[in-house]
């Protein structure tokens, strides 16, 4: 059964945050030899859910925007249109590019990786 068809919202959500306190708290154990009592996980969850309620009720929600429908659109008659799209991972770059005519037929396009250090 699904644990938000038991609890109401704030519920799951101090659960969450127990959950999330009692991993660090594990996690601290585990790596760096620190063991905290629980009660003091408790004192944290209960500080945290506290921040985020403070937080949420005095910023207003960012619903992200509806996703654009991003079509290509044929170039006028006697327009070149050239299309170009780049990436970057790591140290590599890479560019595209496409030309297409009026009708919207592919008169060409070239794909180039460059090994390129960003100082990003």
């Amino acid at each position: 059964m699904n644990a938000t068809h038991l609890l109401d919202l704030k519920a799951f959500e101090n659960f969450i945050t127990v959950l999330w306190n009692i991993r660090n708290s594990h996690n601290n154990a585990l790596f760096q030899g620190k063991e905290e009592d629980a009660q003091l996980i408790w004192e944290w969850a209960r500080t945290l859910g506290d921040y985020f309620q403070i937080f949420n009720s005095s910023h207003v929600a960012m619903n992200p925007r509806p996703p654009r429908s991003h079509r290509l659109v044929k170039p006028l008659i006697d327009v070149i249109q050239i299309n170009v799209d780049a990436t970057i991972h790591d140290t590599t770059v890479g560019i595209g590019i496409i030309v297409r005519n009026s009708d919207g037929f592919v008169l060409g396009g070239r794909m180039v990786y460059l090994d390129y250090k960003l100082d990003i």
